[in-house]
């Protein structure tokens, strides 16, 4: 509702991680590490210079690379290529955790900015001197087509099908139904089992909700007791009743970084 005054500790940023397992291929920590190109659309109501980073966390990172880059004209789509050079010292390991974070900065203090162009032992997340969004009351920053290569060219945004990408999103996030019905004895429990579409980043956490039950079947939502993997789900019931019914529900399945 107004114009913030950033402070020091500050950090107001939009940021995308990049699974590690995702970023073996720029080898980062060795003699053999790869450049990187991260182009991308930008358009603000405001000009001037604006900051970012890669690095490897998005929150807390202990090594960075700060970017700046230039908005010309407001309220116009401009193109924007960063090339980034090689990391042959720090490495995030072979992990299905964070690998690199993409950030950019909407207004970020003196703690957390330093200075452009290079590989930095720090939790750098912008440029320092950046222009701050939230500054300006009711100020817009917006972004599209963002793509982040090995090399030092930017080639043309990758379009993926339907297909693929939904495939891909449900490694992160997904969801299921489950649908039981028998006998039931009061005090007296069962098992169910359902599997991911795809198998998850790592445990997801759970959430169930919009239960149906028709008959004797507990009505409490079944997080006491349940169980979880990278590739199903356990978990178990304790019927509040005796007779028979059918008994169903949702869950929303979450591994994001």
């Amino acid at each position: 509702a107004t114009a913030y005054s950033i402070t020091a500790s500050d950090k107001f940023c939009f940021y995308q991680s990049v699974e590690g397992y995702n970023i073996t291929d720029l080898a980062y920590g060795t003699a053999s590490a790869q450049a990187v190109t991260l182009s991308f659309w930008v358009k603000s109501s405001l000009t001037g210079t604006f900051g970012g980073a890669l690095a490897n966390d998005p929150v807390n990172p202990g090594w960075t690379y700060p970017f700046s880059y230039t908005i010309s004209s407001a309220n116009t789509w401009e193109k924007k290529t960063i090339t980034i050079s090689s990391n042959t010292v720090n490495s995030p390991g072979v992990t299905n955790g964070t690998g690199l974070a993409v950030t950019y900065s909407l207004g970020t203090g003196s703690t957390a900015s330093g200075t452009a162009g290079s590989w930095q032992t720090a939790g750098y997340i912008s440029t320092t001197g950046a222009t701050s969004v939230v500054g300006t009351l009711n100020a817009t920053w917006q972004i599209t087509g963002v793509q982040l290569e090995a090399g030092t060219v930017a080639t043309p945004f990758e379009r993926r099908s339907y297909g693929q990408e939904l495939a891909l999103c449900q490694r992160y996030y997904t969801s299921f139904q489950y649908q039981t019905g028998g006998t039931t004895t009061s005090g007296v429990g069962f098992y169910g089992q359902a599997f991911y579409k795809q198998e998850m980043r790592t445990t997801p956490t759970l959430v169930f909700s919009s239960v149906g039950v028709v008959g004797n079947f507990d009505t409490a939502v079944p997080a006491v007791g349940s169980i979880s993997n990278i590739r199903e789900v356990s978990f178990y019931k304790t019927a509040t009743a005796t007779g028979s019914g059918i008994y169903s529900f949702t869950s929303t399945c979450s591994a994001e970084l």
